[in-house]
């Protein structure tokens, strides 16, 4: 029997890098209630709205997230997936192993295309 999904249900609980994250479901706008395909999706963390980092001060990334200034890789569109200092952790959550962007340094700032 399927059981409907809904709004904050929880998606999984997982551990990266010694920190744990509960992934619950949701919309990431509020017009995604309304669209045609509106169930709700697993909603991860905004690291770029409220970081998080390791015990050793590397921030925390999705996979999807936009590239910082500091990517390292074929092209920025692909996001933090695919750069060098990616380090994957599970599901679509790891961290940014890069110095310039670690906790003692200054926050993690993203590129703007002005």
């Amino acid at each position: 029997m399927n059981q409907k999904i809904r709004e904050g249900d929880l998606y999984k609980i997982m551990t990266v890098y010694g920190e744990t994250f509960e992934i619950h479901y949701g919309y990431y706008d509020e017009k995604e209630r309304y669209g045609p395909f509106n169930e709700p999706i697993p909603i991860y963390p905004d690291f770029l709205v409220h970081p998080q980092y390791t015990k050793d001060g590397y921030p925390f990334v999705t996979q999807m997230q936009d590239a910082c200034a500091g990517y390292e890789g074929q092209s920025k569109e692909d996001g933090c997936f695919q750069c060098k200092y990616y380090r994957h952790g599970e599901d679509l959550l790891g961290i940014c192993i890069s110095e310039t962007n670690k906790k003692r340094n200054a926050s993690y700032i993203i590129e703007k295309n002005d």
